[in-house]
């Protein structure tokens, strides 16, 4: 199925801007998600490079309200705490992946030389408790597989993956206590009951859609 959807800001609505940046050795995808109305936004998954990301978000005229990672490993985590400590944002994660942080930053290092841990949490991510302020609404979903603590977001037709589910492929369930069966399941029963439109917005690679990936992923 075709759709039109740009990598750079695109307004969905008279209110909400979306922008994809592209940072650091593992090419992580790393969304600005923020509100024409109210001039907040959320940042997923800051992998590295925070003042190039800064740098974006102030070109957008926008305030980083929320920092939030769909899963612990240090590649979608690794510009966390500058941010924080620039912009004053809270920070969240589910809680089944604090172990995934603690042993990310084992490794981390070694690839991003300027990777530092993040800070405590400022609140947890839970299943069905939306992340919201004026103008962007974002629901979760708990989709354990990749990570213990996986999680995907969703808001107006844009389904943010992390490393659960890519185009044509799957997140990796061989560490940091990763489960096939449960990563199968999880995309199974919370992801492809999504509207079949859906856009997928990956930790890594291009965007796909629910209907593709349902149709054509060949590890599902």
């Amino acid at each position: 199925m075709a759709f039109q959807l740009k990598s750079d800001m695109t307004s969905f609505n008279t209110s909400l801007i979306l922008s994809t940046m592209v940072v650091g050795p593992l090419a992580t995808n790393t969304y600005i998600v923020g509100s024409q109305s109210s001039g907040q936004c959320l940042l997923i998954d800051p992998g590295a490079e925070a003042n190039t990301i800064i740098a974006k978000v102030n070109e957008l005229n926008l305030n980083v309200t929320y920092i939030i990672n769909t899963h612990g490993h240090g590649d979608h985590n690794g510009a966390v705490r500058t941010i924080k400590n620039l912009t004053g944002a809270e920070y969240g994660i589910n809680d089944k992946d604090i172990q995934v942080l603690g042993t990310s930053a084992l490794w981390a290092p070694s690839i991003f030389p300027e990777y530092e841990r993040p800070p405590n949490p400022d609140f947890y991510i839970r299943d069905a408790v939306p992340i919201e302020f004026t103008g962007v609404r974002l629901e979760v979903l708990e989709t354990p597989g990749h990570t213990p603590g996986s999680v995907c977001f969703y808001a107006q037709g844009l389904l943010f993956t992390g490393d659960t589910l890519f185009k044509n492929s799957i997140g990796r369930y061989d560490i940091d206590g990763g489960n096939r069966e449960q990563l199968i399941d999880s995309i199974r029963s919370k992801l492809f009951t999504l509207p079949p439109e859906t856009v997928i917005m990956p930790g890594h690679g291009p965007q796909s859609t629910i209907e593709t990936e349902i149709n054509h992923n060949p590890f599902l």
